[in-house]
């Protein structure tokens, strides 16, 4: 047991079989376990390698010029980096060098191609394909465009082969096209 001359108060103590205790202003700061280790309080550390699970309670703080987060697949698929750079939050494959997902400051959110939807896509914004296809597969595809200002609805369809612009605000068939 060694202690601050000035308080008297133990800066470390050992036990055997029982592990060291550091301490700060008799405050438990540091300790040794069968387990592992316990730390109260902050750590600041250049490089932390961790091996198996980590559990985090509370908050995770990545703070640098581009804070990212690597997931390397150790089975030689791709190997991804989510990161924010420069204000733009970005999910980039970086095997391939390419980033899959960006969404930028202004909510501008852009997908590598293919983007494949299972089930509805709906926005309130602008949508644009750009450089590629847009394909709509299912018995009844249809795109609607609906209008915020109370004017009428309408569906673009593909209705048993037939090309149909539909009025969903007033029920009628506005074009067919055979």
């Amino acid at each position: 047991k060694l202690g601050a001359v000035a308080t008297g108060n133990p800066m470390l103590v050992a036990r055997q079989g029982l592990g060291v205790s550091m301490m700060y202003d008799g405050n438990t700061k540091f300790e040794t376990k069968n387990e592992g280790v316990i730390v109260s309080g902050g750590t600041t550390t250049v490089t932390l390698s961790v091996t198996g699970v980590s559990t985090f309670a509370g908050d995770l703080n990545i703070s640098s010029s581009v804070p990212q987060i690597l997931l390397t697949d150790t089975d030689n698929d791709s190997d991804y980096a989510i990161r924010n750079a420069n204000g733009t939050f970005e999910i980039k494959d970086t095997t391939n060098n390419s980033s899959r997902i960006k969404i930028l400051s202004n909510g501008i959110t852009t997908v590598e191609a293919p983007l494949n939807v299972n089930g509805n896509f709906i926005t309130s914004g602008t949508a644009s394909v750009t450089g590629g296809n847009l394909q709509i597969t299912g018995t009844a595809p249809f795109i609607g465009l609906n209008d915020s200002d109370n004017n009428p609805d309408y569906r673009l369809y593909n209705s048993n082969g037939e090309f149909q612009i539909y009025d969903v605000t007033n029920t009628t068939v506005r074009l067919n096209v055979k």
